[in-house]
């Protein structure tokens, strides 16, 4: 796969991971300016090193059980990371921090999942 490639479907993945984590926070309520800075700041950060790390597992194994087990472990983790630092940065309380991280990042991975493959 060319550079150029990799670049775009990376780009691709952020874009839309942003989107649907915004708009699913707007839906629950957050409304202030740096808690929706922080949660595009992120994953900006968990994003690209996710989607790096599962296009080499992609590319080392043909099993997609394998992909797919190597996905939820590594979504566990993201999930962790930015639980900690929704609940060190954000104001907003209304959903403990580590819900709000599980229902935005299962939001993104489902939808995302959808979305690249219709």
């Amino acid at each position: 796969m060319e550079i150029i490639n990799i670049f775009i479907r990376m780009l691709w993945s952020l874009l839309l991971t942003i989107i649907i984590e915004l708009l699913l926070a707007l839906l629950i309520g957050i409304r202030k300016k740096n808690d929706i800075l922080n949660i595009i700041m992120i994953n900006c950060i968990t994003n690209p090193i996710i989607n790096y790390i599962m296009m080499v597992i992609v590319y080392l194994f043909s099993n997609s059980a394998i992909v797919y087990l190597c996905l939820f472990f590594f979504e566990i983790i993201v999930m962790y990371v930015e639980y900690k630092f929704y609940r060190n940065k954000l104001k907003f309380r209304k959903i403990n921090p580590l819900l709000l991280s599980a229902l935005l990042n299962f939001s993104s991975v489902i939808l995302g999942f959808i979305i690249n493959n219709i």
